[in-house]
């Protein structure tokens, strides 16, 4: 698991949102390969990325926290 994110907790929240990760990505205009990376631990999430994914998927405080781990 990445430092910064629990992939498991977001890929959770995407699926209760009936979505995909790469329908995501595309809603916060990233591409598949960008989004990958920063998932994945080799980029970080910009805070205007996590407010759109906040946003795209309605996350509350506590989702947020168990998400990026803040």
């Amino acid at each position: 698991m990445n430092k910064g994110i629990n992939n498991n907790e977001l890929k959770a929240e995407v699926v209760r949102r009936g979505m995909t990760l790469k329908e995501l990505a595309k809603a916060i205009d990233l591409s598949w390969t960008g989004f990958w990376k920063k998932t994945s631990g080799q980029n970080s999430f910009t805070l205007e990325e996590v407010r759109a994914i906040r946003g795209e998927l309605g996350l509350d405080d506590v989702a947020m926290k168990n998400i990026f781990l803040i």
